[in-house]
């Protein structure tokens, strides 16, 4: 996973990767304040899994919302409001100084891409592979809207329609010491997505 790809998510993707990522970690996430703002989820509560304790509030922003000090100032309000002690605001953009320096003195645990990815990074490869088809299918969809053209399912064997360009996939066979398999594979212009046979 690169920040790249990150950065290119919009919000409702972006909420779904944190969710999985604290989900992992152990907490299952909760709607609790909705939000007014363009770009900037609802503020959700993190509970823990083990005794349903209320641990942290966490809210994500995508990058052309530009996070500004008054949305922090939200935030924290909102911290005041339910009693916690900290909050995660993950955002995949960079954010100023100013912000940072906000965040930092406010017991706001401010998380740019390039942070996220780093603690991605650090998950078991199951879960990292689950996050990869998450951010993989909102590209391809998004692309796919770009284009008009969206993917034909396979039946019986009958070549999909690939997502990401639109042109009929080819059935490939890896066979090997270490892999060994069917999948089909897009070779229009070099395109070469990638998809699991049914």
């Amino acid at each position: 996973m690169e920040v790249l790809a990150l950065e290119k998510l919009d919000l409702g993707v972006l909420e779904n990767v944190c969710r999985i990522f604290f989900d992992h970690l152990g907490f299952t996430s909760k709607p609790s304040i909705p939000s007014t703002i363009s770009g900037v989820s609802g503020i959700s509560v993190l509970y823990s899994k083990t005794n349903n304790a209320s641990f942290a509030i966490c809210q994500c922003a995508e990058r052309k919302a530009l996070i500004s000090l008054n949305i922090l100032k939200q935030f924290k309000n909102c911290l005041a409001q339910l009693k916690l002690a900290s909050g995660y605001f993950i955002t995949n953009c960079s954010p100023s100084p100013s912000i940072r320096e906000f965040a930092s003195a406010n017991q706001i645990n401010l998380i740019d891409g390039s942070k996220l990815i780093e603690m991605i990074s650090k998950l078991p490869e199951s879960v990292l592979n689950l996050l990869n088809e998450i951010i993989n299918a909102a590209q391809a969809k998004k692309q796919a809207d770009k284009t008009g053209r969206y993917p034909r399912p396979s039946y019986f064997g009958v070549p999909p329609n690939c997502v990401k360009c639109g042109e009929r996939m080819e059935l490939q066979i890896s066979t090997g010491n270490h892999k060994n398999g069917k999948y089909w594979l897009c070779l229009h212009h070099g395109c070469g997505y990638i998809m699991a046979l049914p």
